[in-house]
């Protein structure tokens, strides 16, 4: 199998260290070694959109908290990082730098990022970036799983775009 889009970074933990897996506009798979502390970069599938992440630790989110002074509820971006985007920085939500700008308010991306699109990984680390930089900011980024990320998490794939069943099998994931 091969593929002709870029995708990723896909990350796998090696102890201090990560292994950054990513996909070339060819087809090519590119690896390489970086600290776990060193931020990496995330591009569109078509280059318009960039930004840095740090890995953060994860933690399970409170399942109570005070009423925020905005809440911006928005679902299913199948993979379009461009409308993502356009509605993120049009409510307020983030800077044109992707930089976390919602102040004290909180963002509910409820599902159906995965297996549609052709931007599924850079949704999925914009979202897991601001989820900590609200934490930061004393809010909240909560996302709330969709029928898109339980299907393909029970390995149900029928669905899967052909790219990311072919980047899959590629990575071993």
């Amino acid at each position: 199998p091969t593929l002709s889009q870029t995708d990723g970074p896909y990350i796998e933990h090696r102890g201090n260290s990560v292994r950054i897996m990513r996909i070339s506009q060819g087809g090519d798979v590119n690896i390489s070694m970086k600290p776990a502390d060193v931020p990496f970069e995330v591009v569109s599938h078509n280059g318009e959109h960039k930004f840095t992440v740090k890995l953060h630790e994860i933690n399970r989110p409170q399942w109570k908290c005070d009423m925020p002074e905005r809440v911006l509820v928005m679902s299913d971006p199948h993979g379009n990082m461009d409308a993502l985007v356009s509605v993120l920085r049009s409510q307020g939500v983030i800077d044109k730098d992707y930089k976390w700008s919602f102040g004290k308010g909180h963002f509910m991306l409820i599902g159906d990022v995965f297996d549609r699109g052709d931007d599924v990984v850079p949704i999925s680390w914009l979202s897991y970036s601001h989820e900590d930089a609200a934490r930061t900011a004393g809010r909240a980024l909560h996302f709330l799983p969709g029928n898109h990320e339980e299907t393909v998490l029970c390995n149900h794939l029928r669905y899967m775009t052909p790219k990311n069943g072919t980047l899959y099998h590629i990575l071993g994931i």
